[in-house]
Parts: C-alpha cells; structure tokens; sequence
C-alpha cells in the first residue's frame, strides 16, 4: 500500500467504481434505448459515459480519501481506503437509485420509494466489505495479475462493448407479418393550416408534392382536429379516441398506458414499428411511442442517446435552469431533413418486412423561420405580450407560407424514397396535421388556442394503392383526425381498436359512407390551461363554441360565413339549433366540470420550461 500516495489509490479507487457503474448503467440503457443508434454511435456513447461517470468517481474518490485520512489519522492505509470505496459505491448507487426511488413516490408509494432510497446503504457496505478484503490482503504482500484500475477498465469496458452492441440491434418487426403485407407511412406536420396546402385552393403557399400525392389518392376537405394542440391531436391520431376520452388534455399529459394505439395494434401483427419526431411536444416520456419499437425522439447534434444516460438527466435539466434555452434550439426540435435522414435508413434497413413509419415534422410550428426573414421569431417567442406590427405580422405570416413550401419538401422526400425502395405501390400513406395556426385572425397572434377552424381544420391526403371501386377522389364530408387509425386498420385488414371513436375513411371513396362525422371540440381559452377551457361541436356547417367558466356561447352558420365573424347565439331563429348544441355538448360539460385545477398536470421543471420555449405556457 505504500507504493503509490494515499490520494492516488483513492482516486483510482473511485475512477474503477465509476467505470464500473457507467459499465452497468450502459448495459441498460443498450436493452432499453428505443434508438435507431449504430454500433459506432452506441461505443462513443458508451465511452463517453465510461469517461463521465469515471472522472466522477476519481473526483469523489480523491476528495474522500484525502477527508478521511485527516479525520481516521491512526487507521490504516487500507481501511481507509475501503471506507473511501464504500462511501463512492453509496453516492454513485444513490445517483442512480435515488431518481428511481423519486419516480416511485410521485406515483404514490411511499413505503417503496424508502426502501429503494435505503438501497445505496446496502451497496456501500457490499463494496466496503468486499475492498476492505482485498485492500488488506494486498497490504500484506498478496499480488494479483490486475489492479483495481485494470479490473475496472476491464469490467467497465466489456459492459460498455455489451451495451453498443444491445443498443446497436436492429428491431424488424416479427415473423407473423408476411412479406407482402402492406406498409404503412403516417406523416404528421405540426401546425400546418389546410389552406397552405395548394390542393386545396390556398394561394398563400405551393406545395406541389402534396398536390401530386392527392391527385393519386383521396383528399378530404373537410377533415378537423377535436382540438388544437399536439400532444392531445397526436394522441387521438393514433388511439382513435377523443382527448376527453384518452384524457391527454394538454401538452405534457401522459397517455396511460391502458389505452391501445395504432403502433400497439400492428406491432402485435409483426409489423416493425418506428416514429421519427421532431419536437419535445412529442416526447417519449408523454406517452405517444407505445407500441414503436423504435422512438427517435433524441435531438442533440452529438452523441446520440445522451438523454437516456444518467449525465443527460441531471445535465439538461442544468442547462436550461442555468444556460440560455433560447440559444440551444437543439434540445427542443430538430430540422426535418434530419428527420429524413434518420427514417430513410431505417426504411432502407427493413426489407420486405411489412412495417409502420410515423415522420413527423415541426417547420411550420412557431418560431417561423426562412432564410431571409425579416423577423426574429424565436426571440419574441421569450415576450408573449409583444404588440405585433402590420410588418411584423407581414412577415411572419410570409415566414409561415416558407416553412409550410419546405414541409411539402420534406413530405416529397419521402415519397421519392419509397420509389427508390420499389414500396410505394405497397404502402398506404397519410398526409395530415395535428392543428392549423391563427395567424392573426380572431386577434389571436401566431398560435393556435381557441376553437375557430384556422387552427381545427387541418390537410389529410390518403394514398391508398390497389383501393378498388374509388368514386370520389375529394371527399366533402366532415371527417376527423380520430378517423385516422380505423383507416389504416381497415386498410391493412385488421380488427379495429376496441372503445375506438373513429370511423374507417375508406368508404367515402367508393360511396358507401357519405355522411359528415360530428367532431366534439376541446380547446383552451388562451395560450396558457390556466386561463380556462373551452368546449364545443362541428356538425353538418355549424360551428358552436362554449365557454363553461364564462357562461357564454357562440353559433356560426359555415357555409354563409366561413370566416366565422358572425355569432348567431343571440339570434332567435337560431333557438333550435342552439338548443340542439347545449344538449350534444352538456356530456361534456358536465364530465369536465368546472374545476380548472383538475386539467393542471405537475410537470417537472425541464418540462415546463422546454414546453415554454416552443411558444407553449401552461
């Protein structure tokens, strides 16, 4: 023992232990990561954990055996030693334990969330007596082939390799889906407006890729969201149930693990499923990736999967509680090429696996953003009472018009590839949105809260190939985003969802259905949960909009005023009508209530803030 510096051995000590536990933690992570990471971007990855959790190791193993040397002066070198692998082996046990032990009190288990809060107890005495042992046969002469330092590069090494390999592994789906069966391509573009999609008359953008897609499939003009906000319309995408059903209310709700979805359904089948997203509005941890067996939802320019390590969980939280958000886009969205890019190689990797691709795309969503703009948004999003100018508003609505041209881009990207896979002829494809955007209209400025049809309408264009019997190739009846996934199981000829509310599309294209589906309408009276919520019904061309909290309503007639400028709730002929409406509505109402505290979700810091920088204040 008196070869090296007491100091040295403690930091060695601590440097082992550190591998060692980033060796272990990569493991899981490798089983876990949902990931399309390769086998290099898994070692870095790993070694770049290795290398973190080590230097912290050898920095609480030199802090310790220097304290504890001064406080224990007449121990020995060796106890002292052990009692500094002990203490690291519990600090090191309870950065990983301790958040476990944290998620299993926010669920309610206090008696769980003690006991696995005593557990780094235990793994210190584990690691102290078993140091203590060799430590003390070494100081009395006993060599061995490794030291401590050889032992824990070894170990932490090997699990490291371990994990790339796990996390490097690719997911294909199961055997029970035959080659042949057909593929299935959802694409979701977060904000975009029907009418910035030229198919349908808008002149304000071009987007040539959708038009083609349409004149080869089915548009539906009158297709609508039940309410405008993304995780709650993403979520009744793909379970096929109204947000007051599935009860994701608001950005940052969780879906429960108890409802199934389209991902859910198909993987079942065998089908290999991934989703590829583009914003923190749609993050794992939100409850959209059930059922993928690949979410890609990782944005940050370097080492691919840092979120998933314990270094990303305690260091993103830091940078937005200490740094500037604003100024690292890169941990709140990504640019849709790179979207793109991740898909196409998955894709390319599948074979004749049938599978589910979900590409989900945010250009269009605020800030809006070209290349010779002439606004900042991203910066006014940190002022959400700023007073837009007549040139501001000019701007950024031609900014919009921009990002919602290079979505169709994106969206032609991915049709040529599956000309370039020789699977387009065997793929159903979806087109659609999540919700529109106000861009100034109704006075609401660049966002999309309340419940006028600039932000409920949305694009969807279905590109069914071999659908026999197709009469109508633009369908006027009211449809809704809930439709989506019956759609698909009808397509693919599955089942549907059990308790699903949508309806299968299909049949409006050969006219065996022809009849608007009514859509209850969910929405938040400002930017902000807080402020209220507002609740309504589109039906046949009327538009009717309640505010419980409030006591008031409005009526709109759609077809002789689209633009909704008129409100007909106070009109006497409109009595009837009204009265129908309260009488749909009051279910909803009434199961709500009135208590605004019930909507509230407790979000973590990180969460609230990331919702806050993407123009979201709960």
């Amino acid at each position: 023992m008196s070869e090296r510096p007491n100091w040295l051995s403690g930091t060695i000590l601590g440097l082992g232990l550190g591998m060692l536990a980033a060796g272990f933690e990569f493991v899981q992570v490798g089983l876990t990561t949902r990931l399309p990471l390769t086998f290099g971007e898994a070692f870095v990855l790993g070694a770049l954990d290795l290398a973190l959790i080590g230097v912290l190791g050898a920095g609480g193993g030199l802090v310790l055996a220097v304290s504890l040397r001064r406080l224990l002066p007449r121990a020995g070198p060796w106890r002292v030693l052990a009692l500094t692998a002990g203490a690291v082996g519990f600090g090191l046990s309870g950065l990983y334990l301790w958040l476990v032990a944290l998620h299993i009190y926010e669920g309610g288990r206090l008696p769980a969330a003690l006991a696995m809060a005593a557990c780094p107890i235990g793994a210190a005495g584990v690691i102290y007596f078993h140091a203590a042992y060799f430590l003390r046969k070494v100081s009395l002469g006993v060599r061995y082939p490794l030291g401590w330092g050889g032992v824990a590069l070894l170990g932490g090494g090997g699990r490291g390799g371990l994990g790339s390999g796990f996390a490097a592994q690719d997911v294909a789906g199961s055997s029970r889906a035959l080659a042949g069966d057909p593929n299935v391509l959802i694409v979701t573009i977060d904000t975009l407006r029907r009418d910035h999609v030229s198919a349908y008359g808008g002149e304000a953008a071009h987007t040539p890729r959708m038009d083609a897609l349409a004149a080869e499939g089915l548009l539906f003009e009158n297709a609508v969201t039940p309410t405008p906000e993304t995780g709650p319309s993403h979520a009744a995408l793909f379970t096929a149930l109204h947000p007051l059903r599935s009860q994701v209310l608001s950005n940052g709700h969780q879906l429960a693990a108890g409802h199934t979805t389209l991902a859910e359904r198909l993987a079942e089948e065998g089908y290999a499923t991934a989703a590829f997203v583009s914003s923190f509005a749609v993050d794992s941890r939100l409850g959209l990736d059930q059922g993928f067996d690949i979410y890609d939802d990782d944005f940050l320019p370097l080492f691919r999967g840092l979120s998933d390590l314990l270094a990303g969980r305690f260091g993103i939280p830091a940078l937005f509680r200490f740094g500037h958000p604003e100024d690292m886009p890169w941990l709140l969205e990504r640019r849709g090429r790179e979207t793109n890019r991740r898909a196409a190689s998955w894709l390319r990797a599948r074979g004749e696996q049938p599978w589910l691709a979900w590409v989900h795309y945010f250009e269009p969503h605020a800030p809006y953003e070209s290349p010779d703009q002439a606004v900042d948004h991203r910066a006014l999003l940190s002022h959400p009472t700023h007073d837009f100018s007549p040139d501001e508003v000019t701007a950024l609505r031609a900014q919009y018009a921009y990002e919602a041209e290079l979505s169709d881009r994106l969206v032609g990207e991915l049709l040529d590839l599956l000309d370039e896979l020789d699977v387009a002829d065997n793929t159903l494809v979806v087109v659609t949105s999540d919700h529109g955007e106000q861009l100034g209209e109704h006075d609401i400025m660049f966002h999309h809260h309340g419940l006028y049809d600039e932000s409920l309408r949305i694009p969807l264009i279905v590109r069914a190939p071999g659908q026999r019997g197709v009469v109508n190739r633009r369908i006027e009846a009211q449809v809704r985003i809930m439709d989506v996934a019956p759609t698909v199981l009808e397509y693919v000829r599955l089942d549907p969802l059990e308790q699903a509310e949508g309806a299968e599309l299909l049949g409006y294209a050969t006219g065996v259905r022809q009849r608007n589906l009514v859509c209850p309408l969910y929405g938040r009276r400002t930017a902000s949960l807080r402020e209220g919520v507002l609740l309504g019904l589109r039906q046949d061309d009327v538009k009717y909009i309640q505010d419980p909290a409030a006591g008031t309503e409005e009526l709109y007639d759609l077809v002789t005023d689209p633009g909704e400028q008129v409100d007909l709730s106070q009109d006497p002929l409109q009595a009837g009508p009204l009265a129908q409406c309260r009488r749909i509505v009051a279910p909803d109402v009434q199961s709500l209530g009135l208590d605004q505290a019930a909507l509230e979700t407790d979000l973590d810091t990180t969460t609230q803030q990331r919702l806050e920088q993407l123009g979201y204040t709960e």
